[in-house]
């Protein structure tokens, strides 16, 4: 389906944002299926707090979004008024300052009185949303034409706390760029990395206080202890990736030394050997079985194939995420994408990528189960407080790092038939063939039959009428 052209109002590359990474591998699909993208892009250059020069945009970037300037938002709505349809790549934190902003409720009811059709993509639906998280995602679902969610059980959410109606709601996964790694050979990575014979345990991307980072140590740490001591330096955990350009920089610096801080901390209590790198050079010529934890900070660029070999390196993609109300995960999303072991909490997205049952009881899921494609632990507290269950995550470490290799490669196995179904250019054409029912029904005006009014009914009509579901 190709349009005249799309708007996308996003964080975009190169700022170090997971969702400009989103935004990207979406709005690359979609101009392979033959149409083409222009992008608001939404920028901190001109926010003196954080005092980070203007990013060095290009190509499909029309317009830079100050973050802090609401005319900012709306001259870019203005922009995008003759555009076929234009979508949104929402998170709190991108609407304006301290996430508290209304600049997409604005921009959306600019733009309701053109031609364009809008839809917004929502990467949070906290299921115990704050007044101004409720209000903000309400305005969405009555100003713009559709919500793209990437799970199901994020629709029933919407529906339930939100009052969203159902037919606002489309369902649109995470997309996957990795789809063969026959190039990047786990055994021979793990050779040219001196990991042969290692069982690794990764956390790659962005830093962030969100993502769990010293609960994925401590139960790290737990399994470890579970492990014969002979078998121990064959075990390495690598957290891979810098942290967000904001945070390091959020009042000074303050927040991102203690952050730091704390994990050295948390390597330290645990008694274990750890090192930190900045480049894959360095890391490349590591003694990992001298180590038990590795730091590579540094952003991860996919272009070099850094993601991509570290996702073939490891073992377990382990994600102690804190979010419950995170709806997607590229590192997620990817991990499938790659074929391999996503170990998380229960939070919206994992839930919906990693299991296919409707209802998840309270434990560890994806164990002992032959249809497992992935594991989930609970999370305990609500929204940012929750915190992943460390010892359903080291139980799940000890029962990954012991089990014969078959048992892993059946999860494995799994992993990447889900992954392989949820590739970028699929999804796109997937979102663009919605889109166009949404088109064809705004042609439409449905005719309506009377209202008949109804006598004494029969009981059992009314039974019948009652139990249904």
């Amino acid at each position: 389906m190709k349009m005249s052209y799309i708007g996308v109002v996003s964080s975009s590359l190169p700022r170090k944002c997971g969702i400009a990474t989103f935004s990207n591998d979406l709005n690359d699909a979609l101009v392979q299926n033959g149409n083409e993208i222009r992008i608001a892009a939404i920028d901190r250059g001109d926010n003196l707090e954080y005092r980070v020069e203007p990013k060095p945009y290009e190509g499909e970037v029309v317009s830079v979004i100050s973050q802090k300037d609401p005319s900012s938002y709306l001259a870019a709505a203005r922009q995008f008024s003759d555009a076929e349809l234009v979508i949104f790549q929402h998170e709190f934190g991108l609407d304006g300052e301290g996430a508290m902003g209304d600049n997409y409720a604005q921009m959306l009811d600019y733009l309701k009185d053109t031609d364009a059709t809008t839809m917004v993509y929502l990467h949070t639906v906290e299921p115990t949303p704050t007044s101004h998280q409720k209000k903000t995602i309400q305005h969405f679902a009555n100003s713009a034409d559709g919500l793209l969610i990437s799970t199901t059980d994020t629709i029933e959410v919407l529906t339930s706390v939100y009052g969203v109606a159902r037919d606002k709601l489309h369902l649109m996964e995470h997309g996957t760029r990795i789809r063969d790694l026959k190039d990047h050979d786990r055994l021979n990575i793990k050779r040219e990395w001196k990991m042969e014979d290692m069982f690794s345990i990764w956390t790659p991307g962005l830093v962030s206080p969100n993502k769990g980072i010293e609960y994925g140590i401590d139960a790290y740490a737990l399994a470890r202890q579970q492990i014969a001591k002979a078998d121990r330096d064959k075990l390495i955990y690598v957290v891979a990736g810098t942290y967000h350009d904001d945070f390091k920089a959020w009042e000074g610096g303050i927040h991102y030394e203690k952050h730091v801080a704390m994990l050295a901390e948390r390597v330290r209590q645990h008694s274990l050997k750890g090192i930190k790198v900045t480049t894959m050079e360095e890391f490349k010529d590591l003694d990992k079985r001298a180590l038990d934890i590795i730091f590579i900070d540094k952003f991860l660029d996919d272009k070099k194939g850094e993601f991509t070999q570290a996702y073939a390196a490891s073992n377990v993609i382990l994600l102690p995420y804190r979010n419950i109300g995170q709806a997607s995960s590229g590192i997620g999303a990817e991990g499938l994408g790659a074929g391999r072991i996503v170990l998380t909490g229960k939070s919206l997205w994992a839930r919906g990528l990693l299991t296919d049952k409707p209802t998840l009881d309270s434990g560890i899921v994806g164990i002992n189960d032959p249809g497992s494609r992935g594991i989930l632990v609970d999370l305990y507290g609500k929204k940012d407080k929750a915190i992943p269950s460390v010892d359903q995550m080291a139980a799940a470490i000890y029962w990954l790092a012991t089990q014969k290799s078959e048992v892993r490669n059946a999860i494995e196995e799994e992993a990447f038939r889900k992954g392989y179904k949820l590739r970028w250019d699929a999804i796109a054409w997937n979102m663009l063939r919605d889109i166009g029912l949404i088109n064809d029904r705004k042609k439409i005006t449905s005719g309506r039959g009377p209202n008949l009014m109804g006598t004494g009914i029969d009981s059992k009509i009314t039974a019948i009428l009652e139990s249904a579901n």
